[in-house]
């Protein structure tokens, strides 16, 4: 997934003006080296997801999840966990499931507490 790059700090939330919002995360301030004779240049970067109509809690979380791991993505996850339960695959598959559950319950927290905050 592509970082987008703003000139100014971007709103977590923002319409869009076609019916469509952007959720951001990640958001972050950049400063990069200027040429010899220039001023650094200061961009912000984050990630976004595209939602459409009403952003809900919900409608937001379903957008990144999907954005940041396709459903194939967690089904080969899945798979490669319970494979590496029975002793087929080596424990770094565990791993990596668990890695995954961990960085989706951190991302829904976070959606979570913009919601509610």
């Amino acid at each position: 997934m592509k970082k987008a790059e703003y000139d100014q700090q971007p709103a977590k939330l923002q319409a869009v003006g076609n019916g469509s919002y952007l959720y951001r995360w990640d958001i972050e301030q950049v400063t990069k080296p200027a040429m010899e004779g220039e001023t650094p240049i200061t961009t912000w970067q984050c990630y976004e997801a595209l939602i459409w109509n009403n952003p809900t809690r919900e409608s937001v979380t379903e957008a990144v999840v999907t954005a940041l791991w396709p459903s194939t993505i967690e089904a080969k996850l899945i798979n490669d966990y319970n494979a590496a339960k029975e002793g087929v695959l080596g424990a770094e598959y565990e791993q990596a499931y668990v890695s995954f559950i961990t960085q989706r319950k951190a991302i829904k927290d976070e959606i979570k507490a913009y919601f509610e905050g």
